[in-house]
Protein backbone atom coordinates (compact mmCIF):
# COMPACT_ATOMS: atom_id res chain seq x y z
CA UNK A 1 0.00 0.00 0.00
CA UNK A 2 1.04 3.54 -1.28
CA UNK A 3 1.71 5.32 2.62
CA UNK A 4 0.67 8.53 0.73
CA UNK A 5 -3.12 7.46 0.18
CA UNK A 6 -4.14 7.53 3.35
CA UNK A 7 -2.59 11.23 4.37
CA UNK A 8 -5.57 13.29 5.37
CA UNK A 9 -4.21 16.16 2.82
CA UNK A 10 -6.49 18.82 3.75
CA UNK A 11 -5.86 19.23 7.00
CA UNK A 12 -2.96 18.53 7.02
CA UNK A 13 -0.50 20.35 4.15
CA UNK A 14 -1.83 24.14 5.89
CA UNK A 15 1.07 25.92 8.16
CA UNK A 16 0.73 24.07 11.28
CA UNK A 17 3.04 23.52 14.41
CA UNK A 18 5.17 20.30 13.33
CA UNK A 19 5.83 21.17 9.83
CA UNK A 20 4.20 18.15 8.06
CA UNK A 21 6.78 16.95 4.98
CA UNK A 22 4.17 16.03 1.51
CA UNK A 23 4.87 13.33 -0.42
CA UNK A 24 5.84 15.39 -3.10
CA UNK A 25 8.85 16.47 -1.20
CA UNK A 26 10.18 12.71 -0.32
CA UNK A 27 12.47 12.87 -3.49
CA UNK A 28 13.98 16.17 -2.27
CA UNK A 29 14.85 15.83 0.90
CA UNK A 30 15.96 12.22 0.42
CA UNK A 31 13.01 10.35 2.22
CA UNK A 32 12.77 7.17 1.77
CA UNK A 33 8.61 5.88 1.53
CA UNK A 34 9.16 2.54 2.96
CA UNK A 35 10.71 3.60 6.46
CA UNK A 36 7.54 5.55 6.85
CA UNK A 37 5.44 3.19 8.55
CA UNK A 38 1.61 2.82 8.30
CA UNK A 39 0.01 5.55 10.63
CA UNK A 40 2.59 8.15 11.06
CA UNK A 41 3.07 11.24 9.21
CA UNK A 42 6.73 12.43 8.73
CA UNK A 43 7.82 15.75 10.32
CA UNK A 44 10.54 17.94 10.36
CA UNK A 45 9.32 18.93 14.05
CA UNK A 46 7.76 16.60 16.94
CA UNK A 47 6.75 16.94 20.13
CA UNK A 48 8.43 17.48 23.26
CA UNK A 49 7.69 14.53 24.96
CA UNK A 50 6.19 10.81 23.62
CA UNK A 51 6.85 7.55 25.62
CA UNK A 52 8.34 4.71 23.79
CA UNK A 53 7.64 1.41 24.36
CA UNK A 54 10.82 0.25 26.30
CA UNK A 55 10.44 3.66 28.50
CA UNK A 56 12.21 7.36 27.25
CA UNK A 57 11.21 10.05 25.10
CA UNK A 58 10.22 8.09 21.37
CA UNK A 59 12.05 11.26 19.95
CA UNK A 60 14.92 11.14 22.42
CA UNK A 61 18.25 9.64 22.29
CA UNK A 62 18.74 7.73 25.43
CA UNK A 63 19.80 4.36 23.40
CA UNK A 64 22.22 3.47 26.28
CA UNK A 65 18.76 2.47 28.37
CA UNK A 66 17.80 -0.12 26.03
CA UNK A 67 20.80 -1.71 24.67
CA UNK A 68 19.75 -5.12 26.41
CA UNK A 69 16.90 -4.72 23.18
CA UNK A 70 19.28 -4.86 20.33
CA UNK A 71 21.62 -7.07 18.97
CA UNK A 72 25.64 -6.67 19.36
CA UNK A 73 26.34 -5.65 16.17
CA UNK A 74 23.29 -3.07 16.34
CA UNK A 75 25.35 -1.95 19.79
CA UNK A 76 28.71 -1.80 17.85
CA UNK A 77 27.33 0.68 15.09
CA UNK A 78 26.01 2.55 17.40
CA UNK A 79 29.01 3.20 19.22
CA UNK A 80 30.97 4.17 15.95
CA UNK A 81 28.11 6.63 14.72
CA UNK A 82 29.05 10.33 15.55
CA UNK A 83 25.59 11.42 15.23
CA UNK A 84 27.17 15.12 14.88
CA UNK A 85 28.23 14.04 11.31
CA UNK A 86 25.70 14.00 8.63
CA UNK A 87 28.20 11.72 6.20
CA UNK A 88 28.38 9.47 9.17
CA UNK A 89 24.62 9.15 9.38
CA UNK A 90 24.56 9.02 5.71
CA UNK A 91 26.64 6.14 5.27
CA UNK A 92 24.62 4.45 8.18
CA UNK A 93 21.07 5.50 7.78
CA UNK A 94 19.04 2.35 6.53
CA UNK A 95 20.80 0.69 9.50
CA UNK A 96 20.23 3.63 11.65
CA UNK A 97 16.12 3.63 10.87
CA UNK A 98 16.01 -0.04 11.33
CA UNK A 99 17.16 -0.32 14.58
CA UNK A 100 15.62 2.85 15.75
CA UNK A 101 12.20 0.66 14.54
CA UNK A 102 12.71 -2.40 16.93
CA UNK A 103 13.39 -0.15 20.05
CA UNK A 104 10.46 1.85 19.60
CA UNK A 105 11.79 5.52 18.44
CA UNK A 106 10.39 7.77 16.25
CA UNK A 107 13.12 9.77 14.89
CA UNK A 108 14.32 8.65 10.96
CA UNK A 109 16.91 9.38 8.64
CA UNK A 110 17.40 10.31 5.24
CA UNK A 111 19.77 9.32 2.51
CA UNK A 112 21.01 12.69 3.34
CA UNK A 113 21.71 12.04 6.62
CA UNK A 114 19.29 14.40 8.26
CA UNK A 115 16.83 13.50 11.16
CA UNK A 116 13.20 14.01 10.58
CA UNK A 117 10.12 12.73 12.59
CA UNK A 118 7.44 10.15 12.63
CA UNK A 119 3.82 11.53 14.04
CA UNK A 120 1.41 9.25 15.35
CA UNK A 121 -1.92 9.47 13.71
CA UNK A 122 -3.72 9.37 17.36
CA UNK A 123 -1.20 12.56 18.17
CA UNK A 124 -2.48 14.56 15.74
CA UNK A 125 -6.51 13.76 15.87
CA UNK A 126 -6.18 14.91 19.38
CA UNK A 127 -4.16 18.18 18.81
CA UNK A 128 -7.24 18.63 15.87
CA UNK A 129 -9.42 18.53 18.41
CA UNK A 130 -7.80 20.41 20.84
CA UNK A 131 -7.41 23.03 18.27
CA UNK A 132 -10.66 23.38 17.81
CA UNK A 133 -11.69 23.45 21.42
CA UNK A 134 -9.39 26.38 21.44
CA UNK A 135 -10.76 28.05 18.54
CA UNK A 136 -14.43 27.82 20.02
CA UNK A 137 -12.81 29.52 23.18
CA UNK A 138 -11.63 32.94 21.87
CA UNK A 139 -14.41 32.94 19.47
CA UNK A 140 -16.94 33.56 22.11
CA UNK A 141 -14.63 35.66 23.16
CA UNK A 142 -14.22 37.61 20.34
CA UNK A 143 -18.35 37.40 19.37
CA UNK A 144 -18.88 38.69 23.29
CA UNK A 145 -16.70 41.83 22.84
CA UNK A 146 -18.12 42.61 19.80
CA UNK A 147 -21.62 42.63 20.98
CA UNK A 148 -20.80 44.46 24.36
CA UNK A 149 -18.95 47.41 22.74
CA UNK A 150 -20.93 47.57 19.14
CA UNK A 151 -17.96 47.93 16.88
CA UNK A 152 -17.95 45.98 13.52
CA UNK A 153 -13.87 46.12 12.78
CA UNK A 154 -11.32 44.71 15.71
CA UNK A 155 -7.32 44.76 15.45
CA UNK A 156 -6.94 41.79 17.57
CA UNK A 157 -3.69 40.38 18.61
CA UNK A 158 -2.72 36.93 19.39
CA UNK A 159 0.39 36.15 21.71
CA UNK A 160 1.28 32.35 19.99
CA UNK A 161 4.00 31.00 17.85
CA UNK A 162 3.85 32.28 14.09
CA UNK A 163 2.64 28.51 12.87
CA UNK A 164 0.33 27.85 15.52
CA UNK A 165 -2.74 26.08 13.50
CA UNK A 166 -5.49 28.98 15.63
CA UNK A 167 -4.29 31.48 13.03
CA UNK A 168 -5.72 30.23 10.05
CA UNK A 169 -8.94 29.27 11.98
CA UNK A 170 -9.92 32.37 13.50
CA UNK A 171 -8.55 34.25 10.33
CA UNK A 172 -11.53 32.36 8.41
CA UNK A 173 -14.02 33.19 11.05
CA UNK A 174 -13.48 36.72 11.70
CA UNK A 175 -12.62 37.70 7.76
CA UNK A 176 -13.87 41.27 9.26
CA UNK A 177 -11.06 41.67 11.67
CA UNK A 178 -7.54 42.13 11.64
CA UNK A 179 -5.74 39.60 13.36
CA UNK A 180 -1.99 40.60 14.51
CA UNK A 181 0.48 37.77 15.48
CA UNK A 182 2.35 38.77 18.87
CA UNK A 183 5.38 35.57 18.70
CA UNK A 184 7.92 37.70 20.53
CA UNK A 185 9.16 39.83 22.99
CA UNK A 186 10.29 42.88 20.56
CA UNK A 187 7.43 42.54 18.37
CA UNK A 188 5.04 43.56 21.73
CA UNK A 189 7.46 46.12 22.48
CA UNK A 190 7.81 47.46 18.84
CA UNK A 191 4.09 47.64 17.78
CA UNK A 192 3.16 50.58 16.27
CA UNK A 193 -0.80 50.00 16.50
CA UNK A 194 -3.87 49.88 18.72
CA UNK A 195 -5.40 46.92 19.49
CA UNK A 196 -8.62 46.35 20.37
CA UNK A 197 -8.09 42.90 21.89
CA UNK A 198 -5.44 40.50 23.22
CA UNK A 199 -5.87 36.94 23.30
CA UNK A 200 -3.66 34.82 24.86
CA UNK A 201 -3.91 31.36 23.11
CA UNK A 202 -2.24 29.04 25.78
CA UNK A 203 -1.19 29.11 29.82
CA UNK A 204 1.11 32.14 30.14
CA UNK A 205 3.86 30.01 31.71
CA UNK A 206 3.79 28.13 28.67
CA UNK A 207 3.96 31.42 26.14
CA UNK A 208 6.90 32.71 27.92
CA UNK A 209 8.89 29.25 27.49
CA UNK A 210 8.05 29.85 23.91
CA UNK A 211 11.44 29.09 21.62
CA UNK A 212 10.64 32.97 20.28
CA UNK A 213 10.15 34.27 23.48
Amino acid sequence: MDHTDSFPKETLWQEDSFRFIKPEEFKALAIDPSDIPLGTFPALKHPSHLPSKFGGNAYGFGLFEIYDHLKQEDIKLLQTINFENHEDIREHYKDLNEIYKKIGLLTRFSMNGKPYYLIPIHLISNTLIHIKVRVDEISKIISFHQKKYSKEYYSIGLVTHQDDLIINELSFRFKEHHIVVLDSLEKLQNLNQTLDLVILTRDLYEIVLMEEF
